[in-house]
């Protein structure tokens, strides 16, 4: 059983609306699903790529809770805050497995 993060990195277009129907209503469903919030923070020390205006790391016990969140009619029901308030062609939203897998 490999653990699961959420990655968001998340250019805002509308960070007030992004906060009262998206940010504030989020964390519930992820702590439904077993996940707890890492980091949430716009601070980040850029090195090579894009700056974002939002970072995210959301931990999940196992890689399929991190699946069933996502696919969850709670989740889908306000993930579309998330898409109306961002940048979508300069953001990333991702569910990574736990490990180091590459070899």
């Amino acid at each position: 059983m490999s653990k699961g993060y959420v990655v968001a990195l998340l250019k805002l277009t509308n960070k007030e609306h992004f906060v009262n129907d998206y940010a504030t209503k989020v964390p519930a469903i992820i702590e439904e699903f077993g996940g707890r919030i890492v980091a949430r923070t716009p601070n980040a020390h850029f090195r090579e790529g894009k700056e974002f205006s939002l970072h995210v790391v959301v931990e999940f016990d196992d890689f399929e809770k991190g699946k069933e969140m996502m696919n969850s009619e709670k989740f889908k029901t306000i993930q579309e805050f998330r898409r109306a308030n961002t940048d979508e062609d300069n953001s990333s939203f991702m569910l990574l497995e736990g490990g180091d897998t590459i070899s």
